[in-house]
């Protein structure tokens, strides 16, 4: 099994140019993801760590104006025969450089999802009368101005190769947080009206979510991600056959298993004896 560490150097929301890996230099690699505890609703962000060896400085922000910075989105991906799976994707939220000879340099760099944002912006929704748990969050996040894959292709005004607008480049405004929703089980009376002065956005992600009673996590992927509270459920096909004149009912369950039934039954007719 091995594992590889892919930087988006270029900001195109790709990993796959020339100099997007670093694995040669990585000397150490951890990460985190989803909930810490048993039923948590909203998942804390993703949290990864690297230690790279940096004795061409390549990695130092001071010494080169193209090394890595905070923003830059990060991948730890796993080989599987041709295939690439995905075990961690974020941005990158801090970098040093760690003193030492010619021969002990390093550079350590932290990089967390894109969750990790939530804290620094403040809540706000429109009016919302009759409104799903799912669709206030994607309204929510739709506001923020969350730093978003694909920055190399954004419109950039008197920039030459940023300025053909609806050619090779696009508006900011037509981004979003790549996401995948479920629609909620409880329709909500104005959500976010009773949200205080300053609420942040991530506890109103967490007030959503729990009102719903849902789960909000980042993926392997990076993608922002909401279930409902009926996504948990185990749905398992009845087994149990019954003879309809309920002449004899027999009921058998697996070695070890205990459980107790009660049913009730009402005839709808009363035929012949």
């Amino acid at each position: 099994m091995r594992f590889r560490v892919l930087n988006d150097w270029d900001d195109d929301g790709v990993f796959s140019a020339p100099g997007d890996e670093i694995t040669e230099a990585v000397l150490e690699v951890g990460w985190r993801l989803g909930a810490v505890t048993a039923g948590q609703r909203a998942a804390p962000p993703g949290y990864a760590e690297i230690t790279l060896e940096n004795r061409d400085h390549r990695f130092s922000p001071e010494r080169s104006a193209l090394a890595l910075k905070p923003g830059k989105a990060l991948r730890i991906v796993r080989e599987q025969g041709e295939a690439l799976i995905p075990h961690f994707t974020g941005q990158i939220s801090a970098i040093w450089a760690e003193p030492g000879g010619f021969s002990g340099q390093k550079a350590r760099i932290t990089a967390q999802t894109v969750d990790a944002q939530l804290d620094g912006f403040d809540a706000a929704l429109p009016p919302l009368p009759e409104t799903e748990a799912g669709e206030a969050l994607a309204l929510l996040l739709d506001r923020l101005p969350l730093r978003r894959e694909g920055l190399a292709q954004l419109w950039a005004l008197g920039v030459t190769g940023y300025s053909a607008l609806d050619s090779e480049t696009r508006l900011a405004d037509s981004m979003t947080a790549v996401r995948q929703f479920d629609a909620g089980i409880t329709r909500l009376r104005y959500p976010g009206a009773l949200w205080r002065d300053g609420m942040t956005a991530a506890e109103a992600v967490r007030d959503l979510v729990a009102t719903e009673r849902g789960r909000f996590y980042a993926d392997r992927q990076g993608w922002l991600r909401f279930e409902n509270r009926h996504q948990a459920l185990r749905r398992v096909p009845p087994s149990a056959v019954f003879d309809e004149t309920m002449d004899v009912l027999d009921y058998g369950c697996g070695e070890g298993v205990i459980s107790r039934v009660r049913v009730q039954i009402r005839p709808c007719a009363i035929g012949s004896d």
